[in-house]
């Protein structure tokens, strides 16, 4: 898959911050999106897993990435890559019903996910809800994840608390540039997600 560079603008406080950018993907999934400041960077880095991309990429954003934009930087951290759980691309998770599971996770996406794993010690899981796609195949996705090597030595965060620890709050009107990171507990959503599957 090939890899493509770039930059985008992302206004935040009516300031326009510029960031260096490298996607993972094509039209119809996103892998990888890493974003680096330009301007002042410190070298601080994070990682984030969610549900699936939207129309970001290397030159666009989208709301989801101005949110992330706007609380690492608030945070002061410069740089982040941002993962999903589902690589396909969809604008509402509505349209990712009229695919499989297979088709959704996309193909080399475990394989990213863990390249991204090895390359951070802090990750901020923000997935959300299953709604609208089948609780079922949500849950065993999310337990997939969970049991990746590559996963068990990181530092695991959300931001906000959330009702059921496997289900950590998508950053999409769900968080506030000031709120923080709290540990997650992978044995708390693994215990959980195994009596619901």
């Amino acid at each position: 898959m090939e890899s493509k560079s770039g930059e985008v603008g992302i206004k935040i406080n009516n300031n326009l911050h510029m960031y260096k950018t490298r996607c993972i993907g094509d039209e119809s999934y996103r892998y990888v999106l890493e974003l680096g400041l330009k301007e002042k960077n410190n070298d601080k880095k994070i990682m984030f897993i969610l549900k699936n991309p939207s129309k970001a990429n290397c030159e666009v954003s989208d709301p989801t990435l101005d949110r992330l934009a706007e609380w690492t930087l608030y945070h002061q951290i410069h740089n982040f890559t941002v993962c999903n759980i589902y690589a396909r691309r969809a604008t509402k998770p509505e349209k990712l019903k009229a695919f499989s599971q297979n088709e959704r996770i996309g193909e080399i996406n475990d394989n990213k996910i863990k390249d991204c794993l090895k390359e951070h010690k802090e990750v901020i899981l923000g997935w959300g809800t299953p709604n609208p796609l089948p609780e079922k195949d949500y849950n065993s996705r999310i337990v997939e994840l969970l049991k990746f090597e590559e996963i068990k030595s990181k530092n695991l965060f959300k931001v906000g608390n959330c009702l059921k620890e496997e289900y950590p709050k998508h950053p999409l009107g769900m968080w506030s540039h000031k709120m923080e990171k709290l540990s997650f507990n992978i044995q708390k959503a693994l215990d959980s997600l195994r009596d619901e599957l």
